[in-house]
């Protein structure tokens, strides 16, 4: 049987504070998406009051872009997402390249 510790003992010095594993990446993290994550911005963006995601392509490359941080799901609604700032930027930096 193990020993546990009280709630008041110091903690042991292996315990190091570490960044939270659900942290947002920053701009200079962040992953391309391809072309059809790109298709699937652009249809987001189109829809202001949230995209309904219901097509198989959308559900493929949904992680992916939500993982990018150009997009989030609504609370209430887990099929609908917004688009985020840094998707706002994104779309805008290809529209001016083009």
């Amino acid at each position: 049987m193990a020993l546990v510790s009280y709630a008041g003992a110091p903690r042991a010095k292996s315990c190091t504070s570490k960044p939270a594993p659900c942290a947002r990446p920053s701009a200079a993290d962040l992953q391309p998406v391809g072309m059809s994550g790109i298709a699937f911005l652009r249809r987001v963006k189109a829809s202001p009051e949230g995209y309904r995601v219901f097509r198989r392509s959308d559900r493929m490359i949904f992680g992916r872009v939500l993982m990018a941080g150009y997009i989030a799901a609504l609370p209430r609604h887990a099929d609908t997402v917004r688009l985020t700032s840094e998707g706002a930027a994104f779309l805008d930096r290809l529209m001016r390249v083009e």
